[in-house]
């Protein structure tokens, strides 16, 4: 009696076919984690930009509708902006040489990017109350500088700048930050928004 001969695979086949999904396994995972990068990213950048034009806006109208004798504004710590009775308290950089943030919090302890207060606008760094605040700026976004000067017969000019959260991705911070450009630095983003608006009673 004959035997049939028993077919299989050799080792060498073996490995061919295992190196081969492994490497299909590598590059179908590499491709899924560049996508979720720039999903994520993108939910970020949408983030900041939606921020900064909002609080611009917001700001704008603000402006608009007040008189020039119903606006005061700090430059330096504690960063306050107060606009016909509705205050502005934000955190952002207080050094020139180095990303040192300001950190004002809610009376609970939770820390805040900006604040919108109607009335109880003192220019000393003063405990704030979350339930009397509303919060204009994600958690991923970052106030690097904001800033409201008086241009002369009415017309104030706005300035503002965010960046993503971590501090460690940008090469500059305050009115001129910007990324690093390095590699591993896909989640860092800075936007900017700059306009002039006029006050409509200029007494």
């Amino acid at each position: 009696m004959f035997r049939r001969a028993q077919s299989g695979f050799t080792m060498v086949e073996l490995l061919i076919a295992m190196a081969f999904f492994s490497f299909l396994l590598m590059t179908v995972t590499v491709g899924f984690v560049q996508i979720n990068r720039s999903f994520t990213k993108g939910v970020i950048v949408k983030t900041i930009q939606e921020n900064g034009r909002v609080l611009i806006e917001d700001i704008s109208r603000g402006i608009r509708s007040s008189n020039r004798s119903a606006i005061s504004y700090s430059n330096d710590f504690p960063f306050r902006l107060n606009i016909n009775g509705v205050c502005y308290i934000w955190n952002q950089n207080t050094s020139t040489t180095g990303y040192v943030r300001s950190d004002e919090r809610f009376s609970n302890g939770e820390p805040f990017e900006l604040a919108r207060i109607i009335g109880n606008c003192s220019m000393t760094p003063n405990v704030i109350n979350q339930d009397e605040a509303e919060n204009l700026i994600d958690k991923k976004a970052v106030v690097q500088h904001l800033s409201v000067e008086p241009l002369g017969g009415g017309a104030w000019s706005i300035l503002v700048v965010l960046s993503t959260g971590n501090s460690e991705d940008l090469q500059s911070y305050g009115e001129d930050a910007r990324c690093r450009e390095q590699v591993g630095n896909q989640y860092c983003d800075v936007v900017r928004y700059e306009t002039v608006v006029s006050v409509r009673n200029k007494l």
